[in-house]
């Protein structure tokens, strides 16, 4: 619910300073494609409904460091979306650096994590014990 009400405030207060700010006298809805409303709807749907709560809910079901990780995997995959389905063109650059992000990632996965809570290294000090 608190990231609902986060979301819909958010879009209320870029509202109201577009408003404010003159926008929407030069907004005229006859010139809205037919693409951008459905690349509106998906960034609505996907960006934000979808992608959020799958963000809250790696948050309380993975460590911090793996879900750090989104924040470098989502530019490569926009890359590579763009190159699949707007013919996009795609650098030596960019490849180079999805290969750099995906082994940063790659490392990041497979180092030893170090538990944050006291309780959860108190359990493994209990458990090599046994």
């Amino acid at each position: 619910m608190g990231t609902a009400i986060e979301m819909l405030a958010g879009g209320a207060a870029l509202l109201l300073i577009g408003a404010f700010g003159g926008e929407w006298s030069h907004f005229q809805p006859a010139h809205v494609s037919q693409s951008s409303i459905i690349a509106l709807v998906y960034l609505i749907i996907f960006g934000s409904l979808a992608g959020y709560t799958a963000y809250i809910w790696l948050l309380s079901n993975a460590s911090l460091a793996l879900t750090s990780t989104y924040a470098y995997v989502n530019p490569v995959v926009a890359v590579f979306l763009g190159v699949l389905f707007d013919n996009e063109r795609l650098t030596p650059t960019a490849i180079l650096a999805a290969v750099v992000i995906v082994a940063a990632i790659i490392l990041i996965t497979s180092s030893r994590q170090i538990p944050s809570q006291p309780q959860e290294r108190e359990a493994l000090a209990q458990a090599a014990e046994h």
